[in-house]
């Protein structure tokens, strides 16, 4: 039988604690990984969204001169005011009415009537509301005072469409409205 010596039993010893030490300082390492990794990747998406501010910002730097050239032109636009107006139905015997008063509006304000006419299945329908569309001609200048009139009338519940063409020697205007009409 062969006897283990000293110095056989401190290097088998110290061999067993070699590799406890390094078993333990891979799971520190680990475990410091662990740690480490959701903060690393955190501060790195933070990072990437700071990049991206960044660009914005020197966009921004890029468009600010034109920004301020449109805020000043903006200041020098004059506004436009509507009349408000408490806005009520008409009669429905009256419904034929509006036809005559945008034909008086129109040559009014300088525009010539070509078509005007209102949708008569919903008078006969007794629907609430009815349809008047016209259409008319005359400077593009005169377009404002008519449309300005028109919108302004107390049973005019609001402006369905508008449509201007450019035609030689002004405009040609497609109107609809939608009329309020009494029940």
């Amino acid at each position: 039988m062969k006897r283990i010596g000293y110095s056989g039993f401190r290097n088998e010893r110290a061999a067993k604690l070699g590799l406890k030490c390094l078993a333990i300082a891979v799971l520190f390492l680990m475990g410091l990984g662990g740690l480490v990794y959701p903060v690393y990747s955190n501060v790195q998406e933070l990072e990437g969204g700071i990049a991206a501010m960044k660009s914005k910002l020197a966009e921004q730097d890029v468009y600010l001169p034109y920004y301020a050239k449109l805020q000043a032109l903006q200041k020098n636009v004059p506004s436009l005011s509507l009349p408000l107006v408490k806005k009520a139905p008409l009669e429905r015997n009256q419904a034929f009415g509006v036809v005559e008063e945008v034909e008086r509006i129109a040559h009014g304000a300088g525009m010539d009537t070509l078509d005007i006419g209102v949708d008569q299945g919903a008078l006969r329908a007794g629907l609430e509301t009815t349809v008047l569309t016209g259409v008319f001609s005359g400077h593009k200048e005169s377009f404002y005072d008519f449309y300005v009139a028109v919108e302004s009338l107390p049973y005019v519940r609001k402006v369905k469409k508008v449509e201007l063409r450019a035609v030689p020697g002004g405009v040609e205007v497609f109107l609809e409205l939608a009329i309020l009409i009494q029940r």
